[in-house]
């Protein structure tokens, strides 16, 4: 809708298409918000009709694990203690950006210190799923809080996701 206007109109200024074209990705993501808790809402549905199914001895851990998950807790085991952390970590500390060194010490402070290429392959995890956005080298953004973070110097020799690629 907006990209329209801005076709219709080519005398728009630098500063006006900028911000026109931020219209138009916001538009974008309120749609995928908006999606998203269609999807959510589905998931809650099947999850709560498959849960009354079971007996009631197997209900209870997944009746807490699911609320766990729905209060936004780190209930995920895959990836181990490191990606544990490190998730936590970001949802406590709103810092606008990381160096990698500074999740390192943070970590350390809460003497859960992990060890170099745990905190780096968390990384890369995180990346690769879609959690963190890759916004230069060795730069990522945390997708769903907007938290940045920064690696210097570490360069794996693997492929890197770029912005393009999600």
């Amino acid at each position: 809708m907006t990209h329209e206007l801005a076709k219709k109109q080519p005398s728009y200024s630098a500063g006006q298409r900028a911000i026109l074209h931020l219209f138009e990705e916001y538009e974008r993501v309120q749609n995928e918000r908006n999606d998203a808790n269609v999807r959510l809402a589905r998931f809650n549905e099947t999850i709560q009709l498959l849960m009354k199914s079971l007996p009631e001895n197997e209900q209870s851990e997944l009746v807490a694990r699911f609320e766990n998950i729905q209060q936004g807790k780190v209930t995920i085991s895959r990836g181990g203690e490191t990606y544990k952390n490190v998730i936590s970590l970001f949802r406590l500390d709103r810092r606008p950006e990381w160096a990698i060194q500074e999740v390192q010490e943070e970590l350390e402070k809460k003497g859960t210190a992990p060890e170099t290429k745990a905190l780096y392959n968390t990384i890369s995890y995180l990346a690769k799923i879609g959690r963190l956005k890759r916004v230069g080298r060795g730069r990522y953004v945390i997708v769903d809080v907007g938290v940045g973070i920064e690696t210097e110097g570490y360069d794996s020799g693997v492929d890197r996701i770029t912005e393009h690629d999600l």
